[in-house]
């Protein structure tokens, strides 16, 4: 933590849900429940329609209606802005095409259990 002498703390932090799933991604950094000291919502970030979207898109039997639950919170979260957003780093994976086996998953991670050099 910075401290800027006014009663501004900032940090720069990152998430990235190892699962790819989208409530993974976004409750633990912005569900009201979710406040530190024992959960990632370092911006003390407080709204009661979101969470009922959570809420709401975990217990969607449909996958279009949580698809577009999921996008609406992603909208509040975007206009209410209760973080800076900077960048999303890209990922660059290149390969000898003798490895074999390698898997890349939609979250950007290499699998090598099973890869092999021929």
């Amino acid at each position: 933590m910075l401290d800027a002498g006014d009663g501004t703390d900032l940090f720069i932090g990152r998430w990235s849900p190892g699962t790819g799933e989208a409530d993974w991604g976004l409750r633990p950094n912005f569900a009201s429940d979710r406040i530190p000291p024992n959960y990632n919502n370092a911006g003390y970030y407080i709204n009661e329609q979101l969470d009922q979207l959570f809420n709401d898109a975990l217990r969607s039997p449909d996958q279009d209606e949580t698809l577009r639950i999921y996008a609406e919170a992603q909208k509040i979260i975007f206009d209410d802005a209760p973080w800076i957003f900077l960048y999303v780093p890209d990922t660059i994976i290149a390969k000898r095409s003798e490895l074999k086996g390698i898997t890349v998953r939609a979250t950007g991670a290499v699998v090598l259990t099973g890869a092999w050099k021929e």
